[in-house]
């Protein structure tokens, strides 16, 4: 967890039950002369009433509980997973070649031919055992000399 402090505000999914715990009162008594169908009419009724209630009760609960979990922002180790250096790791590279690439950029060449630059700079970082994919030409994957030698032509 990157912020187990906000695993405190588990304590606001108090804050519906007490609602709901408020919101219980007993039905007033109102007596008629011939009240039997009234009576169960009120029966089923009663019942409806109570499960809507749990079940608005619980998905109150269970939001709660959501955006508490998610502001504490939970993740995963990669201790199980072995060694974390053992991960194969794959850059992904996209050049843009719309129109508006065209335009000039800063240094008075187009923004398409930076954007090329950049891409060769990303084969120039990355590790010996780096590989990358191209966006856009398939899933082939490629290693990092093979990804350099692409950029001499």
């Amino acid at each position: 967890m990157l912020y187990p402090w906000f695993l405190v505000g588990l304590i606001a999914i108090a804050i519906p039950i007490i609602v709901h715990l408020l919101q219980l009162r007993r039905p007033q008594r109102v007596v008629f002369t011939n009240n039997s169908f009234i009576r169960e009419v009120e029966l089923v009724a009663v019942r409806h009433r109570k499960v809507q209630q749990l079940l608005i009760l619980l998905s109150r609960i269970l939001l709660i509980s959501a955006l508490v979990v998610a502001f504490s922002q939970p993740f995963v180790s990669l201790k199980g997973f072995g060694n974390a250096s053992n991960i194969d790791r794959v850059v992904n590279v996209l050049i843009d070649n719309s129109f508006s690439m065209q335009l000039q950029g800063a240094s008075q060449n187009s923004l398409f031919e930076a954007a090329i630059a950049g891409a060769r700079g990303i084969g120039e970082s990355l590790p010996a055992t780096g590989k990358v994919r191209l966006v856009g030409q398939g899933r082939r994957i490629f290693n990092k000399a093979v990804y350099q030698a692409s950029w001499m032509n």
